[in-house]
């Protein structure tokens, strides 16, 4: 026995290649956080009515006061787990940091919860492409108003993820 200590991993190599970069990491963290949804949440909350300025802060919507300070966090976090990933370069995501520095099991949960979160948001970015498509539709061709329900929502937004 060389009497040395051992690392933070039992074997040296896994045969995986990293191929992902610490610039494309963090722009892959910051395309997760921009998207479909940041454009329906700032409709649904201002609405098609304009506000008057006098009663915004320094005359900016208040969605833009909230999208700036979460951008300031979501940067501050995305810088953190990427140099907590570069100090660990070993394939397997989250699970890997988490598991190293708090707990496998606990590493096992995030990543499965990683995966729940990808899957809803695809969910939810499906629903409000649908939504977008009705209301547009509605106003081009039909005269008449459509009602969605729950149900009409969740099968359309369905529809656009599957196509």
């Amino acid at each position: 026995m060389s009497g040395e200590k051992p690392g933070l991993f039992a074997r040296e190599a896994t045969g995986l290649v990293r191929e992902i970069s610490f610039t494309v990491g963090i722009i892959i963290i910051m395309s997760h956080v921009i998207g479909l949804g940041w454009q329906k949440r700032v409709f649904q909350f201002t609405g098609p009515k304009p506000m008057p300025t006098d009663i915004m802060p320094l005359g900016l919507p208040a969605m833009f006061w909230a999208f700036l300070a979460v951008g300031v966090v979501v940067l501050v976090t995305g810088y953190a787990v990427g140099y907590v990933t570069a100090a660990m370069p070993r394939s397997g995501g989250g699970y890997v940091t988490i598991s190293r520095v708090i707990h496998p099991f606990v590493g096992y949960m995030a990543g499965w919860l990683m995966f729940l979160a990808e899957a809803f948001s695809y969910g939810l970015i499906g629903v409000a492409v649908f939504e977008a498509v009705m209301i547009f539709f509605n106003i081009a061709l039909a005269p008449t108003t459509v009602a969605f329900g729950s149900l009409e929502l969740f099968l359309g937004g369905l529809a656009i993820v599957w196509i």
